[in-house]
């Protein structure tokens, strides 16, 4: 199956490849977590150039450079990154996601990759993991944070939590 994933994938051709593997093992968890750091505290700089470089938001080391030299984008990107925890208590991780879908054109970003379904299906397979947690266990942004980094290094936790799901 994933010869011919791979094979459709070179031809251009999407698709999608169910497996076994853990969303929480994925690159998108790591974007996800980065981006989670941010929301979770808003005034950490690193945390939000962290955020920045993900596929999520896309910006690259130049980018990064010039806000060095552009206090206006880098307050913009301060306000932006407020703007994604005032998201929270509307709808929590699936209105974050939204959120970052729609003002920084992720999705189609990430759907002109060859595994971009894949990518995009993980995401909302994440945020609607995040979702769930943060209502089992009201939880806000920060100790979510905390949650999908234990998620994502430590599988006992997962199997505790019955994430068979992920």
């Amino acid at each position: 199956a994933r010869l011919i994933a791979a094979a459709l994938s070179a031809r251009g051709i999407p698709n999608v490849l169910r497996v076994d593997d853990s969303v929480f093992d994925s690159g998108e968890a790591a974007d996800l977590q980065a981006l989670m750091a941010a929301v979770a505290d808003p005034s950490d700089a690193r945390a939000i150039r962290a955020a920045l470089c993900t596929p999520l938001i896309g910006l690259d080391a130049r980018d990064l450079e010039a806000l060095l030299e552009n206090p206006g984008a880098w307050e913009a990107w301060l306000g932006a990154a407020h703007a994604w925890q005032d998201c929270w208590p509307r709808g929590g991780a699936i209105a974050l996601l939204q959120k970052i879908l729609h003002d920084h054109g992720t999705q189609g970003r990430l759907l002109a990759r060859p595994d971009g379904e894949r990518r995009l299906t993980n995401l909302l397979q994440l945020a609607e993991l995040l979702q769930q947690a943060a209502q089992v266990g009201a939880m806000g942004p920060r100790s979510l944070h905390a949650w999908l980094r234990r998620m994502r290094i430590d599988a006992s936790a997962r199997q505790e939590g019955s994430l068979d799901d992920a």
